[in-house]
């Protein structure tokens, strides 16, 4: 599913003949795509612009691709990253998980591949906005109404407004993962 605009990217390699074929096929796919050739040159890039989708090399010359990974885990809320490497190993998968990865794909790279996943991570990336979107709104609506409103599943209180806790007398938390009826 092509999303509609030009997304960018940020590709981030530090094999240039790789990087370059790469940035050929992504921009014949109507992809903006830039390169960063090592680790700190992305966070700078990251840092001054916003991309979609982060790919990222596992092995970089000056700090690992996964230390990238945390990095847009916790400074770039909308960039999704997916992992490449030419060294696929469970353990580097799994850090590159951990650190944020939306994915990992193995070098060399299968075009029809990698757009199937830039696509699902694009996905991704509007259903995550969406989410943020519809839980602001029910917080607004949940705090503005002047019914005690609560959300539980099989009677554990999960969550409720400030006007549910009053009701009870409570302070607003002091019921949160208790059983409130049985």
């Amino acid at each position: 599913m092509r999303m509609e605009g030009k997304k960018r990217i940020l590709l981030v390699d530090d094999e240039k003949r790789f990087a370059e074929s790469l940035q050929g096929i992504l921009k014949h796919y109507h992809y903006d795509c830039a390169i960063a050739y090592n680790g700190n040159h992305a966070i700078q890039c990251l840092s001054k612009e916003h991309f979609e989708i982060a790919l990222l090399d596992v092995d970089l010359p000056d700090i690992s691709g996964c230390a990238v990974a945390e990095f847009v885990q916790q400074s770039c809320r909308y960039t999704t990253v997916i992992m490449l490497t030419g060294m696929a190993t469970v353990k580097t998968a799994v850090e590159a998980m951990k650190k944020g990865a939306y994915d990992f794909l193995s070098k060399p790279v299968n075009p029809d591949n990698l757009l199937k996943t830039i696509d699902k991570a694009l996905e991704h990336n509007a259903l995550k906005k969406e989410l943020q979107v519809a839980e602001k709104r029910f917080r607004t609506l949940a705090e503005v109404g002047w019914e005690g409103i609560a959300i539980h599943d099989d009677s554990l209180l999960l969550e409720g407004n400030e006007q549910f806790y009053a009701m009870f007398g409570y302070r607003q938390g002091e019921l949160a993962q208790e059983r409130f009826w049985d």
